[in-house]
């Protein structure tokens, strides 16, 4: 069976190792391969019943978790794939690795509703994504950007300023709350957000420009 997936044969490959699964059923590996030979093939269903005997081995959240993520992202069935993590979440002995993966399907879900102008759906999976990974930078921004464009700058700071404390080592936070604080012409607290970004990571020319502006827009000649 190896040596036919590795030559391109697939439906051989196929063949062979489902004779392999019908002598060894725990063999998880297989049933891991069959999962993502019926994920390119298309057959969903049949992908999912041997995801879900593959997942039967101890080690499965930690070893197949991300992988099985890819391939929904490649075949485009982030719902499905969302679905299929949701019912693992609850069961799961490794829950960490199961929320990190659908963390980054929700975001995957939202960024796809803002396109269809799916405005409360996108907020949902964005908030829902930080929910289950409180690290997820990126949903913190995307959703930090919805209410932006809003001109909700109240909810956009909260977001942001969320982010900043659950990452504090990273200046992204603090220049978004910079534009924020700019936004509203609160220069005093836009002067502290520069220089922490600055203090994380001071090679940012437009990061020292704001800095220059707001020393002057507080007379901080």
């Amino acid at each position: 069976a190896d040596t036919f997936f590795e030559d391109d044969q697939s439906s051989e490959a196929m063949e062979w190792y489902q004779k392999a699964i019908s002598v060894h059923p725990d063999n998880w590996n297989i049933q891991f391969r069959l999962f993502e030979m019926n994920m390119r093939n298309e057959d969903f269903a049949k992908a999912l019943e041997y995801l879900i005997n593959a997942f039967l081995a101890p080690d499965a959240d930690a070893k197949w978790s991300r992988q099985a993520m890819n391939h929904f992202i490649l075949q485009e069935e982030i719902d499905l794939g969302i679905k299929y993590f949701e019912k693992r979440l609850s069961v799961s002995p490794s829950p960490d690795k199961t929320e990190e993966v659908m963390s980054r399907l929700l975001l995957i879900r939202g960024r796809n509703d803002q396109k269809e102008n799916r405005i409360q759906s996108a907020l949902s999976n964005f908030k829902r994504a930080i929910q289950l990974n409180p690290k997820h930078s990126s949903a913190y921004r995307d959703l930090g950007w919805i209410y932006w464009k809003q001109e909700d700058w109240e909810s956009a700071e909260k977001v942001w300023k969320k982010y900043s404390q659950n990452l504090p080592n990273d200046a992204e936070p603090y220049n978004l709350l910079t534009r924020i604080h700019f936004q509203r012409k609160n220069y005093g607290q836009a002067l502290r957000t520069i220089e922490q970004s600055l203090l994380i990571q001071p090679d940012q020319p437009d990061q020292q420009l704001k800095w220059a502006k707001a020393l002057f827009e507080t007379r901080k000649y």
